[in-house]
């Protein structure tokens, strides 16, 4: 069985089979790597974010991100009555 771990010291990952590394490398190349596979096996242009890059709510967004919290919260209090 594959696992993938992630060493946030050395900003590397590192995939092991059985407990064995298989293969260790830059968390850029992990994410060239990702979207290499899925293009390959999708067979189009999806691309896989890198996972070190976080992003914030900027302008209009954040607008559409507190309006669908909001409409969730009151589901949920619709739902609990």
């Amino acid at each position: 069985m594959f696992k993938i771990k992630k060493d946030t010291f050395r900003k590397k990952y590192e995939i092991t089979r059985n407990g064995i590394p298989v293969f260790t490398c830059e968390v850029q190349e992990f994410v060239d790597l990702a979207n290499a596979i899925t293009q390959y096996v999708v067979g189009k242009d999806y691309v896989i974010s890198n996972p070190n890059q976080t992003e914030k709510a900027k302008g209009f967004g954040k607008y559409h991100f507190i309006k669908g919290f909001l409409l969730a919260f009151i589901n949920d209090l619709k739902k609990k009555k």
